[in-house]
């Protein structure tokens, strides 16, 4: 039994040691940064403003709801959906489009996603 669990600590400890020369070498460079949060970096000058992340410490966050970054997240676009104004288009331009997309159509052309 301990020589088991010897040898789990060895693999472990051998794992760790691999992700970290990786990461240092640079070969993990996205590791430890989310795909929503905004990153600017210059010679002399770093910004990073997190979307979802939350930077609220345990008795804060409790108290705020407890929200998971999944949740946040789907907060975000909800809110962001919930603001969009669609573009004005010139209906010239719609007419011709919706032209188009019925004669690609009758010509055997996938139908339109939406």
């Amino acid at each position: 039994m301990n020589r088991q669990i010897g040898l789990m600590v060895v693999v472990a400890g051998a794992i760790l040691i691999g992700l970290g020369i990786l990461i240092y070498s640079g070969w993990l460079r996205w590791f430890g940064k989310l795909p929503g949060d905004i990153r600017y970096q210059s010679d002399h000058f770093q910004f990073y403003a997190p979307l979802v992340s939350d930077w609220q410490n345990f008795g804060q966050w409790t108290e705020a709801g407890s929200k998971t970054a999944t949740e946040r997240a789907h907060t975000l676009w909800q809110e962001s959906l919930a603001r969009y104004v669609p573009p004005v288009r010139d209906p010239a331009v719609v007419e011709a489009v919706d032209d188009f997309v019925a004669r690609r159509t009758a010509a055997g052309g996938a139908p339109p996603v939406s």
